[in-house]
């Protein structure tokens, strides 16, 4: 992978004081993003059985114990390398007015209206070569569990004689959203006995998204030398930290292809008419939808004493309306006719909070936390509208998502209980006991159609199957069939000592480490979709321990932080249930180690040098569910993240 990033952006802030009582400021960004990437895949089956040679059961080895393959030989393999190029930009702008007013002595008001807009476009063009190789000798799991393979003659990778160009995939993306929001808030000074402020507000959103797309394929057919030596490279280096695999090979070259692009699309125009050329090329619109939040609150914050010692507390509700109008456009594949639907929903609850924080002794504070939270569907989760994909890997079947107009908001409980204990200045040690029951969370559920020729994008398609009476899809779609449980317990502590030589005087630490559990139920759904069984697994994307510990320094104009972060294993998510593995991916314990230093020049300028991942680690998957499968028997990949320093400097005008 190699590529370029550039973000861009711009503030401006305007500030008017007209008198002691009120203040009214006015905020303008840009923020941008500008990407592109040239990924080169290289791709081989090693999993069919056309071609073991005369004695198949020398062709294979197994793990000591199991049925399961560690290493094996196969001829007449078929691969693939693949040039893929995709740019992508963003454009996000918000306008913000705020006003603040003191109404008398006792009354505050804060009212805010802001208007903010974001499009985001992308594009992919992802060229093919094949071949089918003598043959291909693979170990899954050839240390550290990382998969080894080389084939019969790994200078037929950079040969471009042995190359055919195969499927080219031109696909693009539009998203555009929009939000107005309108905001107003009070403070007021009741000083009721032990009520001592009212807080009060109401805010209104008004957010607006879209989604439109295009993808189309086709086959070339072409021997790779024919096309010139501009139209593929080589890389180099490959995997040298990691395992041992090819180190070079050939890919289309993606960067020649796109600043050709014109001709590319015409070329496999030339051999399949239905391919079309730049200036046939339009985005479609998929999808709409309005999304209106009403939201109310009332809170109190009280003061009084309980066994000589001061109780806080701040007992808030909240009501939260939202009213969703969607529309979908349904393309027909041949006809191009685009037929509209739509379908809207509401929702609202109330939802109370309360706080309670308790003084035993001037240097420890004790904090107890309940509050209620409803957290709304993503909007492209909302889009029914299927995005169908090739069966570009030979399984038998496309992929494919949906979303789900349905879905219902995720509902949250929360629980909280924290004691601090400040032992001096700057130098606190704390521990946080914590629950969150969670109900109605979003998770896809598959289910198997079939889609006739007439609204199969990939009729045409040479990669996979015959398309010919159609073709069947596996449907991923989000449904909110899943509730969990998060508890667990933290402990941390923030520590500068005192009576430091000069230089050292500014030196410090802090750390946390974390323990909890998580539980969700899968729902597990036969090819119809019907849910038939319920599976119990830990929250995706939770480690069940987890650490982080900073040295930092503060002293005069210099700021610095070197700190290391790790986490325990942990389940990824579920695998798209393509193949005979385990279906959950489980990550290995993932550590990182960076740092910051910056140096205040004056009170407009800065700079700052920052580095990420200095100990450059991998992160690391395997297949794993109940008792099936482990990091040694099912590894699934290693991806080297890389180390990345950065610099920067920072002027306020």
């Amino acid at each position: 992978m190699q590529g370029e990033r550039k973000r861009p952006a711009a503030n401006i802030a305007l500030q008017w004081k007209p008198n002691s009582d009120s203040v009214y400021t006015f905020e303008s960004m840009y923020n941008g993003y500008r990407d592109k990437s040239f990924n080169q895949l290289l791709f081989s089956f090693v999993d069919w059985w056309g071609d073991l040679g005369s004695n198949p059961a020398g062709s294979i080895t197994t793990y000591p114990g199991t049925n399961i393959i560690k290493s094996r030989t196969v001829g007449s393999v078929y691969g693939f390398n693949s040039g893929d190029y995709t740019t992508s930009a963003t454009d996000s702008r918000i306008y913000a007015l705020n006003g603040k007013w003191n109404l008398g002595d006792r009354l505050k008001l804060d009212g805010d209206l802001s208007y903010q807009s974001s499009t985001y476009h992308s594009e992919f063009t992802g060229t093919r070569i094949d071949r089918v190789a003598p043959s291909i000798n693979v170990d899954f799991n050839d240390g550290g569990g990382n998969t080894a393979f080389h084939f019969n003659n790994d200078a037929d990778l950079t040969d471009p004689t042995k190359w055919n160009v195969a499927q080219f995939y031109d696909n693009a993306n539009r998203n555009k959203g929009s939000a107005t929001t309108a905001n107003l808030a009070g403070v007021f000074d009741a000083d009721w006995g032990p009520l001592q402020t009212l807080h009060f507000g109401v805010r209104f959103d008004d957010r607006k998204a879209s989604e439109a797309n295009r993808t189309q394929s086709s086959f070339l057919g072409r021997n790779l030398a024919t096309l010139g030596s501009g139209y593929y490279s080589t890389n180099a280096n490959f995997g040298t930290a990691i395992s041992d695999v090819p180190r070079t090979w050939l890919e289309p070259n993606a960067y020649t292809i796109r600043d050709h692009l014109d001709e590319w699309r015409q070329l496999y125009h030339s051999v399949d008419p239905n391919f079309l050329t730049t200036d046939q090329l339009s985005l479609q619109k998929t999808f709409e939808v309005d999304e209106k939040t009403t939201n109310l609150f009332l809170m109190g914050n009280t003061q009084t004493e309980l066994f000589g010692h001061r109780l806080r507390g701040n007992f808030g509700v909240r009501y939260v309306k939202v009213k969703t109008d969607m529309t979908f456009y349904k393309v027909d594949a041949t006809t191009k006719a685009v037929t509209p639907s739509g379908a809207s929903k509401s929702a609202s609850k109330l939802l109370p909070s309360m706080t309670l924080i308790y003084d035993p002794s001037k240097d420890v504070v004790v904090r107890f936390n309940y509050g209620e939270t409803l957290r709304r569907p993503n909007f492209g989760d909302l889009n029914p509208v299927l995005q169908l994909g090739d069966d570009v890997s030979r399984v038998g079947y496309g992929s494919g998502s949906g979303g789900n107009p349905d879905l219902q908001p995720t509902r949250a409980k929360n629980l909280d209980l924290t004691a601090e204990w400040y032992f001096q200045k700057d130098s606190a040690l704390y521990g946080t006991v914590f629950q969150r029951k969670i109900d109605g969370l979003v998770v896809g559920l598959r289910h198997r159609v079939h889609v006739d020729p007439a609204d199969d994008p990939f009729r045409n398609s040479t990669s996979g199957g015959d398309h010919t009476n159609g073709y069947d899809y596996v449907i991923n779609s989000p449904v909110n069939a899943s509730n969990g449980k998060i508890s667990g317990a933290e402990l941390g502590f923030v520590y500068f000592p005192k009576g430091l030589p000069s230089l050292l005087d500014g030196l410090g630490i802090q750390g946390s480490f974390t323990k909890l559990t998580s539980s969700q139920n899968v729902p597990e759904a036969n090819a119809a979709g019907e849910i038939v069984a319920q599976l119990e697994t830990p929250f995706f994307g939770v480690s069940n321990r987890s650490y982080n510990a900073t040295l930092a320094y503060e002293k005069g104009p210099i700021s610095a932080r070197l700190s290391q972060v790790w986490r325990s294993g942990f389940l990824a998510g579920n695998e798209a249930a393509l193949f005979a593995n385990p279906i959950g991916i489980w990550r290995h314990p993932e550590k990182s180690v960076d740092m910051q230093v910056s140096y205040k020049i004056n009170d407009n300028m800065s700079v700052n040098i920052s580095g990420v991942n200095l100990t450059n680690e991998m992160q690391q998957q395997y297949y794993h569910f109940g008792s099936a499968g482990n990091a040694q028997l099912t590894n699934f990949g290693t991806v080297q993240i890389g180390r990345s320093v950065s610099a920067g400097f920072y002027w306020k005008m």
